[in-house]
């Protein structure tokens, strides 16, 4: 800013002039000119959603991702960190996979029906169905895309409440009404239009929880040997509000379009019957 000015003792020259400004009408204008750009106009809820598409890579991108598995460590609570296997296809399977001790835990939904099943060496295989509102979420988290991508087609209402900052820095609030359920927030970092943290309520039983999710350390990945191309966060925290049922997933492969069959996401036979 002000490039080409020459400071001098208690003033500024212009180069190739004889004219000297006093330093204090500078740092005056600077201060006007600084003031002007904090008070331009915010962009529109459409130019933020906009950006956002544009900032996962793009519509075409993200509708011609159709699975993806990404592996790394998960943390419960204060546990040590164990490794894990993620794996989506759309548009609405899902399954995870990870260890707890000597056992295999398995949570999968295969866009009808959810399970979860815990697999011990020569243990019978009891699998438990999902709750209607387990399975809701979990063909929520089966959208690779997020709310934020075509929510009209998708059924969600979306309002621009303001901006704040977190963590430091400047973020858009976005009010997110999904059909028929309870409103959420999601909130945008400023600059690179990424989300940053979540927050709602979901029914856990017969109860009301609070939850927060944040997302960090956004990267751009694609399919194997082809240029990257949507953006994935590598890191995920989740968990209630108060600080319980805290998870942390740091991702540290994620393919694209990997093959992925329906019976990768269907139920043990047990639970089929």
């Amino acid at each position: 800013m002000l490039a080409g000015v020459r400071w001098a003792v208690g003033k500024a020259v212009v180069p190739g002039t004889a004219i000297a400004v006093p330093a204090a009408v500078v740092l005056v204008v600077a201060a006007l000119l600084s003031a002007a750009a904090l008070a331009a106009p915010p962009p529109s809820l459409d130019e933020i959603l906009s950006g956002y598409v544009e900032a996962r890579g793009g519509l075409g991108a993200l509708n011609g991702t159709h699975t993806m598995r990404a592996t790394g460590t998960m943390t419960l609570g204060g546990a040590a960190p164990v490794p894990f296997t993620l794996e989506v296809r759309r548009p609405d399977r899902i399954r995870l996979e990870y260890r707890a001790g000597a056992a295999t835990v398995v949570r999968a939904y295969d866009g009808k029906r959810g399970f979860s099943v815990v697999l011990r060496p020569g243990a019978p295989i009891e699998p438990k169905p999902m709750t209607p509102d387990e399975a809701r979420l979990a063909a929520e988290q089966a959208d690779l895309a997020g709310p934020l991508i075509l929510p009209k087609t998708k059924g969600n209402k979306v309002e621009w409440t303001g901006e704040e900052v977190l963590d430091g820095r400047r973020a858009y609030a976005l009010r997110v009404t999904p059909r028929g359920r309870t409103p959420r927030t999601i909130w945008l970092d400023a600059e690179t239009l990424l989300n940053v943290k979540e927050e709602g309520t979901r029914r856990a039983g017969s109860t009301d929880v609070a939850y927060v999710i944040r997302t960090a350390d956004w990267r751009k990945v694609g399919e194997a040997g082809k240029a990257a191309r949507i953006a994935v966060p590598f890191r995920i925290e989740t968990g209630l509000k108060d600080g319980r049922d805290r998870q942390v997933f740091v991702f540290e492969k994620v393919e694209l379009d990997v093959s992925l069959s329906n019976a990768r996401f269907a139920p043990p036979v047990a639970l089929a019957r």
